[in-house]
């Protein structure tokens, strides 16, 4: 509840919050990565890094719930081709035999990146 009470909003609202990633998530993992494929893995990532920060740039500071929930939205589309794109980097830049292994640290580096820098950014 203390998430809820520091933003003022209500149960509801913070549950359209909660979910708003995933409402084009899925849409821009496929759009986004159909246009990613037109230019280089190195200029994909920037520009899904650039726009992840264009998203949560304006929660640094005070905003408004309609703010913040475009900001959720944009934030999913954004992010929906980010793991299609680190495997495909994988494939292209480690030889067959060790692409298993490398596509394991990606996938256990979503987790474990998390798990790690909670406690350090708290």
């Amino acid at each position: 509840h203390q998430i809820r009470d520091d933003l003022g909003i209500t149960a509801g609202q913070y549950g359209l919050l909660s979910s708003a990633f995933f409402w084009l998530f899925a849409v821009g993992a496929v759009t986004l990565t159909a246009v990613l494929r037109k230019i280089s893995y190195t200029w994909g990532a920037g520009l899904l890094m650039v726009t992840w920060i264009v998203s949560m740039l304006p929660l640094t500071v005070q905003t408004s719930f309609g703010v913040l929930l475009v900001c959720r939205i944009a934030l999913g589309f954004f992010e929906g081709p980010a793991h299609a794109l680190c495997q495909s980097i994988v494939a292209d830049r480690f030889a067959p035999d060790k692409r298993a292994t490398a596509g394991a640290l990606v996938n256990a580096g979503s987790s474990v990146g998390p798990l790690v820098a909670a406690p350090v950014l708290t």
